[in-house]
């Protein structure tokens, strides 16, 4: 049932990112929302099941995106298994600055990859081009990732109090 609640959420935040949030770009940026849950779910929940959720996710994304298939599942996957290789499985809390160097260093990461993509697609690209767009990159989805961390908190707060109600039934 906690899978399902999960993967309702990705439903949600990848019908957001599609549906909605192209339509009110801050300086050009979509926020990248599905990425702050994917973060949290991985730090907090045990098992395989972030890992497999990253990869639907990955997929979701990777049918609505103008990138090669594969691009996102295999960022997502990479993002859930440095995770969990980086911290301990179902973790009770993580800080705020703990959670925004991980999403700094996955967004950078995002962004050098799609560069990257482009310049083995072009042959050759101008970088100067790409550096202030992500600085613009990073701040617009460092201040959504800041106004997400308590709402996503919240989520898994009553998260655990559902599984531990399942758990006594």
């Amino acid at each position: 049932m906690i899978f399902l609640l999960n993967l309702l959420i990705v439903y949600f935040y990848s019908a957001l990112t599609f549906g909605f949030l192209p339509y009110i770009k801050i300086l050009n940026v979509t926020p990248f929302i599905l990425l702050y849950f994917i973060v949290l779910l991985t730090y907090f929940r045990k098992g395989f099941e972030p890992i497999l959720i990253a990869a639907i996710s990955g997929i979701i994304f990777d049918i609505f995106s103008s990138f090669g298939f594969g691009f996102y599942t295999l960022y997502f996957l990479i993002a859930a298994i440095v995770i969990r290789l980086l911290y301990q499985e179902g973790m009770r809390e993580i800080s705020l600055f703990r959670y925004l160097v991980i999403i700094l260093s996955l967004l950078a990461l995002h962004y050098i990859g799609k560069v990257a993509l482009l310049y083995f697609d072009k042959g050759s690209i101008d970088l100067s081009l790409y550096i202030l767009p992500m600085v613009y990159f990073l701040l617009i989805n460092t201040a959504f990732a800041t106004v997400f961390y308590p709402i996503n908190n919240y989520y898994f707060d009553k998260l655990k109090q559902l599984e531990n109600y399942l758990k006594r039934q």
